[in-house]
């Protein structure tokens, strides 16, 4: 009996919602469970491998409700609103000067860092890989690039913690705050595009936490993007680690629609910048800015982060890996 089946059936002989209905529970990587918010109405509760508690939703969850009688929580999702990842691919042009451009990407972004084409702090980034292995629907060589832009709403989404909505209004809201964050990534990628002298060629964009009406049901996503079989997306590592674009098989509909967007954070940030990992360097030669030390990067060191070969085997039956990626510079403020 796989993980899958394994928490349905657990799900199914008597974990019961508020609502007195049976609550499914999917669960790949059999995490311990811990739920702060209000389960009334909650129908299906998806738990991804980057899975990582918070304060109300954990990230790398998926949670249904039932649409009748819910009540919209700005909070759960926070301000957040939109944020996502932008995968863009250059093709048979072999790039020169990296460090000096990368250096150029980063003074562009620190004198610029409000409104629609900055990048934010925290774990946002914009990182260079090449492909290390790929499969042929890809389309991608070895040695080809891919820029990844990881960004939010850059302060849109403060507005939906303003106000009480109902239902639509917040869809309606949070809607156009997406949209906002995907503009925000294509105006990070113009400037890219600028600095390389490079034409990357958008391949896909993926919010990671947003929230859809599908169905008569009300669906959130946190730090999981919404993915149909035969969509492909991208999941990340930490700054220093592989990622790979993988291909959504049929079997994602059993996490709703739904695909982990990283690998997840096992080391807090507060404690994280007390272990000092920074003194470690990083663990394989990826460069980043001269002037933004490790040191100011300390939450996002690598020992931060599960790596990718720890989550891909709990994903085999819902998406296949279609090309890894090697990191070769990293812009994080």
């Amino acid at each position: 009996m796989n993980y899958h089946q394994r928490n349905r059936n657990c799900a199914q002989n008597g974990r019961p919602t508020l609502t007195g209905r049976p609550l499914e529970i999917v669960n790949p990587a059999n995490f311990p469970l811990r739920l702060n918010f209000d389960r009334s109405g909650l129908s299906k509760l998806v738990i991804l491998p980057d899975y990582c508690p918070g304060r109300y939703f954990a990230t790398g969850t998926v949670s249904v409700f039932d649409a009748t009688g819910h009540n919209i929580h700005p909070e759960y999702l926070g301000e957040d609103i939109g944020c996502g990842m932008l995968c863009a691919g250059l093709r048979g042009q072999e790039l020169h000067d990296i460090e000096d451009i990368i250096d150029s990407l980063a003074t562009e972004l620190i004198e610029n860092r409000n409104g629609l084409g900055s990048l934010g702090g925290g774990n946002h980034f914009i990182t260079l890989y090449r492909v290390s292995h790929q499969e042929k629907e890809l389309l991608f060589g070895t040695r080809d690039s891919i820029l990844v832009i990881h960004s939010g709403n850059r302060g849109a989404g403060a507005r939906v913690l303003e106000r009480k909505y109902d239902v639509q209004g917040y869809l309606d809201s949070q809607a156009d705050i997406v949209e906002c964050a995907r503009v925000n990534r294509l105006r990070l990628l113009d400037k890219a595009r600028l600095i390389f002298r490079a034409p990357f060629e958008v391949l896909f964009d993926r919010p990671h936490n947003s929230v859809q009406s599908r169905g008569g049901r009300i669906v959130y996503r946190k730090g999981a993007v919404a993915l149909e079989p035969g969509q492909k997306t991208i999941i990340t590592s930490s700054m220093a680690g592989d990622a790979v674009i993988v291909s959504a098989k049929k079997e994602i509909v059993e996490l709703e629609s739904s695909m982990s967007h990283g690998t997840g954070r096992i080391v807090p940030r507060d404690q994280a910048k007390l272990d000092n990992f920074f003194l470690e360097g990083l663990p394989q030669p990826v460069y980043t800015p001269r002037f933004i030390s490790l040191e100011h990067l300390a939450s996002e060191m690598p020992q931060c982060y599960r790596t990718i070969d720890e989550v891909l085997p709990y994903l085999d039956r819902y998406v296949k890996p279609i090309a890894r990626l090697t990191p070769v510079a990293s812009v994080m403020l």
